[in-house]
């Protein structure tokens, strides 16, 4: 279903690799449960619930004028283009080079195609994109988009649990997490 609602085909090893990272660089066990659902369509969306014949209609609960599969729901919708288009944005500034948004890294976190940038940095862009994920799931039901500010905000927490988590490990990573903490208290003023 992936490979028709995104697009492209997937091979064997690309599966495997999807399945074997999809928890990796997320630390707490409600960005690993986000990854886990939306990688496994678990997400009770307007469509599958019209599916269910449990709501009349099947549309989007923001724009209420295309049908909210998982990939409208999380990346298509057209009420969330500027929250990615932001986002990314500030990913790419972080990371200093241009990332492309696409469903494929937005909804199971495929970074197959981003050149130039190291696994640790790689890592970090997962967990930014899967907070972006835990930010409109705050808003499943809203006919409201979330906001750029709340992804921010919600990333910065992020940030601060990731960087105790460091610093009792004494990780190499702790400068990594303080450079992005750093990013994005300045694109907050």
């Amino acid at each position: 279903m992936w490979e028709r609602d995104l697009g492209f085909a997937f091979n064997d090893d690309d599966w495997n690799t999807l399945v074997e990272q999809m928890l990796l660089p997320m630390r707490d066990a409600r960005s690993k449960l986000i990854q886990y659902k939306i990688f496994n369509r678990i997400y009770f969306t307007p469509a599958k619930l019209q599916t269910m014949a449990l709501i009349p209609s099947g549309n989007c609960w923001r724009c209420n004028s295309s049908p909210g599969d998982i990939v409208h729901m999380f990346f298509s919708c057209p009420l969330l283009t500027t929250f990615w288009q932001k986002i990314v944005e500030n990913i790419s500034d972080n990371l200093g080079t241009s990332i492309t948004i696409t469903p494929s890294l937005c909804l199971l976190n495929v970074t197959k195609d981003i050149k130039g940038v190291g696994v640790k940095h790689l890592k970090w862009l997962k967990v930014a994109i899967t907070t972006a994920k835990r930010v409109i799931l705050r808003h499943w039901k809203d006919s409201e988009p979330p906001t750029y500010q709340e992804w921010l905000n919600t990333l910065a927490e992020t940030a601060s649990y990731e960087c105790l988590i460091y610093k009792i490990n004494t990780s190499r990573q702790l400068t990594l997490w303080k450079q992005a903490f750093q990013l994005i208290f300045k694109a907050a003023v």
